[in-house]
C-alpha cells in the first residue's frame, strides 16, 4: 500500500456519503455494515474498503468493493476477480466493485471486463478527472474538499483551483474544524498532478495556516524565528510544520511496510517516493529497537 493508498483508506469513512451519492451514482441506501469476521479482516488488509451495503428490501442488499488506483494497473482485473470470487464464496449475495482512478494519464487503459468460454466479469472505473472539481469543493468535509485538486478543473488555471480550495478549507476553520492534518494530505497529493511546489507556495502566503500554534513542529520552527525576526519565524514555522507532517507520515507509511516483512527495500522505497537510503535508515532503527 503506497502513501497515497494510506490517506484514502484513512479518509473513507467521512468520503462514504458523498462517494454513493455523487461518484458511485448508488441510490435507495438504508445503512452500511462491516463483515466482522476473519475474512474480513484478511481482505482489508489488501483493500481499500469493504462494507455490506444495506436496503430496505433485504433482497436488495450487496457488498460493496472500492480500490483507489493511483497506477493504471493491467494486472488489476485478475485482483479485481479474485476478491469477487472470495467475497460472493463467503456471503453468496452481488458484489459490486469499484475502482477509482486518481493518476494523472488519462484515460485508463486497464481491463474492465473479461469474456471467456465459461465466464464473464466485469467491473466499473471511475476516473476522478471526469468529476467537475466543484463537485468536491461545495461539500463540508475537508476530507472532500481537498479531492478538488484532482478533479477535472474544466480549463482553470491550477493556481486559481488551489486557491479555492484553501479558501475553503479556510472558512472550515471557522467552524472550529481542524483541517491541520488535511493541509498535509493536500500537499501530498498535489504531487498527483505534479502541483505540490505551487501548493506549497500557496499554502505559505494563507494567513489561516497560522493557526498552526498548537502544532509540536510550528512551535518549534516559532522558536527558531525568535531569533530571526518574528515574520520569517512564521514563515519557517510553518515550512517545517508541513515538512515535519510530511515526513512523520512517510516514516510512519515505510514501518507499517517494513513490519510486514513482505516487501524488499527497493520495493518499499518505490511506493513511498522516497529514497533507499530514508528506508534503510528506518529498517536500522527498527532492528536496533527490536534487540533492546
Amino acid at each position: 500500500m503506497n502513501i497515497y493508498d494510506r490517506i484514502f483508506k484513512e479518509n473513507i469513512e467521512p468520503l462514504i456519503p458523498f462517494l454513493f451519492e455523487k461518484v458511485l451514482h448508488l441510490y435507495d441506501v438504508k445503512t452500511t455494515e462491516e463483515l466482522k469476521d476473519k475474512l474480513q479482516e484478511t481482505i482489508e488488509q489488501e483493500t481499500d474498503y469493504i462494507r455490506k451495503v444495506l436496503h430496505r428490501e433485504k433482497r436488495k442488499d450487496y457488498i460493496l468493493h472500492i480500490e483507489f488506483q493511483v497506477k493504471d494497473d493491467a494486472k488489476m482485473i485478475r485482483r479485481m476477480l479474485m476478491y469477487y470470487a472470495i467475497l460472493y464464496h463467503k456471503y453468496g449475495i452481488l458484489v459490486k466493485q469499484f475502482v477509482i482512478y486518481l493518476g494523472e494519464k488519462r484515460p485508463p487503459k486497464m481491463l474492465t471486463n473479461i469474456l471467456h468460454e465459461r465466464l464473464s466479469f466485469n467491473f466499473q472505473v471511475i476516473d476522478i478527472q471526469d468529476i467537475d472539481y466543484e463537485v468536491f469543493l461545495k461539500s463540508d468535509q475537508p476530507e472532500e474538499i481537498i479531492l478538488a485538486i484532482l478533479a477535472d478543473m474544466r480549463g482553470k488555471e491550477a493556481e486559481i483551483v488551489i486557491k479555492e480550495i484553501l479558501e475553503r478549507l479556510r472558512l472550515l476553520t471557522e467552524t472550529g474544524i481542524s483541517v491541520n492534518k488535511y493541509l498535509v494530505q493536500l500537499r501530498i497529493i498535489a504531487r498527483l498532478r505534479k502541483l505540490q511546489q505551487i501548493t506549497f507556495k500557496l499554502l505559505k502566503s494563507m494567513p489561516f495556516v497560522y493557526e498552526l500554534e498548537t502544532d509540536v513542529a510550528y512551535v518549534e520552527g516559532k522558536e527558531i524565528g525568535q531569533k530571526q525576526g518574528l515574520q520569517q519565524g512564521l514563515q519557517q514555522g510553518l515550512q517545517q510544520g508541513l515538512q515535519q507532517g510530511l515526513q512523520q507520515s512517510l516514516h510512519n507509511f515505510v514501518l507499517r511496510m517494513l513490519q510486514k516483512n513482505k516487501y524488499t527495500v527497493e520495493e518499499i522505497a518505490e511506493n513511498a517516493e522516497v529514497s533507499v537510503a530514508f528506508v534503510r535508515k528506518i529498517k536500522k532503527e527498527l532492528t536496533l529497537k527490536d534487540k533492546l
